[in-house]
Order: structure tokens, then sequence, then C-alpha cells
């Protein structure tokens, strides 16, 4: 099957790397001033591999956030914490059939946010833009659930720079939506009309995309 994969984030390249990953047995160490980025920072680690990271803070104000942000990576816990510290550890190995399943479960969420939206828009519905906050939460913990596996290559077969950069851009079509829910919020009424003709355009492209990728896991079964 080749050299495994391993994909590198810095900054706004990603680096694809030949060879095993070997990370997951170690601990990793961030340390965090103030809470800029603060998700990023935590995630990727875990998405790279680590079971375990130390995070070193500077103020304790920002356990609240970390919490949350580590409700986002299944499978992960806070395990121990003081005031100047905490340990993020997976309590729960993934499985090699976990892949398939939450990378479907992403593709219906993306999906599913799409068709609100777009119900929202035509609607003006603004009820909608709850249900679409939640859905983008869930987007965001499968996310980095898939890229995880990918990294660890538990899925060898589908252990690609394709398949990474395909989750990535399913997760990043929901912050499309909320920028596009910030611009339309705004109320001006030429923005708010081009907003509405590419919510139409982007919601048709979507359901068929998501149509063809679920095609294409059936066939592999």
């Amino acid at each position: 099957k080749g050299d495994e994969l391993l994909v590198e984030e810095e900054g706004n390249k990603l680096t694809i790397l030949k060879g095993k990953n070997n990370k997951k047995s170690e601990k990793k160490i961030v340390e965090i001033k103030g809470d800029n980025y603060l998700e990023r920072f935590i995630a990727v680690p875990c998405i790279h591999g680590y079971d375990e990271v130390k995070v070193i803070f500077d103020s304790p104000d920002v356990i609240a956030r970390i919490t949350r942000s580590v409700n986002r990576f299944i499978g992960f816990e806070i395990v121990e914490q003081d005031e100047k510290s905490c340990l993020i550890k997976n309590i729960a190995p993934e499985l090699e059939e976990d892949f398939q399943v939450t990378f479907n479960r992403l593709i219906h969420v993306v999906s599913t946010i799409s068709t609100e939206f777009r119900t929202f828009i035509e609607n003006e519905d603004k009820t909608k833009f709850k249900t679409i906050s939640g859905l983008r939460d869930l987007a965001r913990k499968f996310q980095i659930f898939c890229a995880r596996l990918i990294h660890k290559n538990i899925e060898t077969d589908s252990c690609n720079f394709q398949l990474y950069y395909i989750v990535n851009v399913l997760q990043s079509i929901t912050w499309d939506f909320k920028e596009a829910y910030r611009l339309y919020s705004e109320g001006n009424a030429n923005v708010n009309k081009c907003i509405k003709e590419y919510v139409k355009i982007a919601d048709n492209n979507i359901q068929e995309i998501t149509t063809i990728l679920l095609s294409e896991e059936k066939k592999d079964k």
C-alpha cells in the first residue's frame, strides 16, 4: 500500500510527509498566553495523533474555554487540572470502522446546515440559526475526529491528502455560512440579494456533492 502519509499544518500551509506516525505514545506540551486561537493550539496535536496534551496557561480564566474546546474532541477528557495547567487525555481508543461512520455524519451535518440556512434565507426564519449554530459545532467535532484518524492511518486505504482536504473543506463550508449570516444580518439590500443567490447555488452544489460522496461510500461496501 506504499508509505503512510502524515499531514503537518504550518500556518496556512499543509506539508505531506512520508513515514509512520510514532507520536501516539508521546505527550505534547502546549503553552498558551491569553486565549487567542486557543482551540487551534489544542486541536492540532490531538489531530496529529497525540494521546496526551498538557496545556500550560498564564491565567486560570481560560480553563472554561479549554473545557468547551475539549468537548469537541471525541474521546478526549481533562483528567488533571491545577491553577497553571491541565492534562487532556484520549480515554477512548479509535476503531478503524469509526472513520467511515463519522465521515458520513460530517457529510449529513453539512448537508443539513446548508438546507437549514437556505430555509432561513428564503423564509426569514431566524430560529433556524440556533439550529445551525449547534450543527456547526457538531461538524467541527466530526472534522477533528476524522482528521485525527487520517493522521493515525487507521483508514489506511483512504489515508491521503485528498481525503484530508475533503474533510476540512466540509467543515469550512459551515463557517462560510456563518459569515454569510453575519453579512445578511447587516441589512444591506444589495448584499442580501447576492447572498440569497449564492445560498441557492451553494445548497444545490452541496446536495449534489453529498449524494456523490455517499454513493461512493456505498460502492466501496
